[in-house]
Protein backbone atom coordinates (compact mmCIF):
# COMPACT_ATOMS: atom_id res chain seq x y z
CA UNK A 1 0.00 0.00 0.00
CA UNK A 2 1.75 3.32 -0.58
CA UNK A 3 2.01 5.93 1.94
CA UNK A 4 -0.53 8.73 0.64
CA UNK A 5 -2.81 5.82 0.80
CA UNK A 6 -1.64 4.96 4.34
CA UNK A 7 -2.23 8.14 5.69
CA UNK A 8 -5.66 8.87 4.56
CA UNK A 9 -6.74 5.45 6.29
CA UNK A 10 -4.70 6.26 9.54
CA UNK A 11 -6.26 9.82 9.18
CA UNK A 12 -9.78 8.19 8.93
CA UNK A 13 -8.98 6.12 11.61
CA UNK A 14 -8.09 9.17 13.68
CA UNK A 15 -11.61 11.25 12.98
CA UNK A 16 -13.51 8.00 14.19
CA UNK A 17 -11.48 8.30 17.32
CA UNK A 18 -12.15 11.87 18.44
CA UNK A 19 -15.60 11.98 17.37
CA UNK A 20 -16.17 9.25 19.52
CA UNK A 21 -14.56 11.13 21.78
CA UNK A 22 -16.27 14.00 21.34
CA UNK A 23 -19.18 12.00 21.51
CA UNK A 24 -19.00 10.66 24.76
CA UNK A 25 -19.42 14.32 26.83
CA UNK A 26 -22.67 14.77 25.10
CA UNK A 27 -24.18 11.79 27.21
CA UNK A 28 -23.90 13.07 30.64
CA UNK A 29 -23.98 16.88 29.45
CA UNK A 30 -27.42 18.63 29.85
CA UNK A 31 -27.78 19.71 26.58
CA UNK A 32 -30.26 19.59 23.51
CA UNK A 33 -28.77 15.77 22.34
CA UNK A 34 -30.56 15.52 19.29
CA UNK A 35 -28.66 19.31 18.25
CA UNK A 36 -25.72 18.28 19.69
CA UNK A 37 -25.45 14.60 18.21
CA UNK A 38 -26.60 16.04 14.80
CA UNK A 39 -23.69 18.13 14.96
CA UNK A 40 -21.16 15.92 16.03
CA UNK A 41 -22.27 14.02 13.08
CA UNK A 42 -22.74 16.73 10.65
CA UNK A 43 -19.04 18.01 11.64
CA UNK A 44 -17.43 14.25 11.38
CA UNK A 45 -18.84 13.94 8.07
CA UNK A 46 -17.12 17.00 6.90
CA UNK A 47 -14.36 15.86 8.09
CA UNK A 48 -14.46 12.89 6.32
CA UNK A 49 -15.28 14.25 2.91
CA UNK A 50 -12.40 16.89 3.37
CA UNK A 51 -10.14 14.07 3.46
CA UNK A 52 -11.34 12.35 0.91
CA UNK A 53 -11.07 15.55 -1.13
CA UNK A 54 -7.68 16.59 0.27
CA UNK A 55 -6.53 12.35 -0.72
CA UNK A 56 -8.01 12.73 -4.05
CA UNK A 57 -6.52 16.37 -5.04
CA UNK A 58 -3.20 15.23 -3.88
CA UNK A 59 -2.99 11.92 -5.92
CA UNK A 60 -4.51 13.61 -9.42
CA UNK A 61 -2.77 16.28 -9.04
CA UNK A 62 0.67 14.06 -9.18
CA UNK A 63 -0.08 13.42 -12.68
CA UNK A 64 0.28 17.09 -13.66
CA UNK A 65 2.41 19.56 -14.46
CA UNK A 66 3.50 22.05 -12.11
CA UNK A 67 1.38 25.07 -13.39
CA UNK A 68 -1.54 22.84 -13.57
CA UNK A 69 -1.20 21.27 -10.27
CA UNK A 70 -0.85 24.17 -8.66
CA UNK A 71 -4.20 25.81 -9.66
CA UNK A 72 -5.86 22.19 -9.54
CA UNK A 73 -5.12 22.23 -5.54
CA UNK A 74 -5.66 25.87 -4.93
CA UNK A 75 -9.33 25.50 -6.59
CA UNK A 76 -9.85 22.80 -4.51
CA UNK A 77 -8.40 23.97 -1.24
CA UNK A 78 -10.94 26.81 -2.01
CA UNK A 79 -13.87 24.61 -2.33
CA UNK A 80 -13.11 22.72 1.10
CA UNK A 81 -12.54 25.88 2.73
CA UNK A 82 -16.62 26.93 1.00
CA UNK A 83 -17.61 23.85 2.01
CA UNK A 84 -17.00 24.41 5.56
CA UNK A 85 -18.46 27.88 5.80
CA UNK A 86 -22.21 26.95 3.89
CA UNK A 87 -22.01 23.80 6.49
CA UNK A 88 -21.50 26.24 9.48
CA UNK A 89 -23.87 28.84 8.06
CA UNK A 90 -26.23 25.97 7.88
CA UNK A 91 -25.87 25.28 11.46
CA UNK A 92 -26.77 28.32 12.70
CA UNK A 93 -29.57 28.92 10.41
CA UNK A 94 -31.00 25.47 11.46
CA UNK A 95 -31.71 25.97 15.61
CA UNK A 96 -31.94 21.92 15.64
CA UNK A 97 -27.96 21.62 14.86
CA UNK A 98 -25.78 22.82 17.93
CA UNK A 99 -22.95 24.97 15.93
CA UNK A 100 -20.40 24.54 18.49
CA UNK A 101 -20.34 20.32 17.76
CA UNK A 102 -20.40 21.08 14.31
CA UNK A 103 -17.29 23.11 14.65
CA UNK A 104 -15.95 20.04 17.09
CA UNK A 105 -16.49 17.52 14.61
CA UNK A 106 -14.87 19.49 11.68
CA UNK A 107 -11.59 19.85 14.01
CA UNK A 108 -11.69 15.80 13.92
CA UNK A 109 -9.50 16.09 10.96
CA UNK A 110 -6.91 19.39 12.50
CA UNK A 111 -6.93 16.92 15.36
CA UNK A 112 -6.37 13.41 13.44
CA UNK A 113 -4.05 15.37 11.61
CA UNK A 114 -1.83 16.39 14.52
CA UNK A 115 -2.15 12.59 16.07
CA UNK A 116 -0.89 10.88 12.69
CA UNK A 117 2.77 10.25 13.58
CA UNK A 118 1.33 8.78 16.78
CA UNK A 119 -1.45 7.00 14.80
CA UNK A 120 0.85 5.57 12.16
CA UNK A 121 3.59 4.21 14.67
CA UNK A 122 0.56 2.71 16.57
CA UNK A 123 -0.31 0.95 13.51
CA UNK A 124 3.02 -0.15 11.97
CA UNK A 125 3.70 -2.23 14.87
CA UNK A 126 1.66 -4.93 13.73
Amino acid sequence: MNEGKKTFQELLIGIAVFAILFFIPGLFLKVDKLAYYLGLGLGTLVSVLLTFSMYSTIEKSLYMDEKSAVSYTKRNAIFRLMLIIVVLLVAVYINSINVITVILGVLCLKLSAYMQPLTHKLLSKK
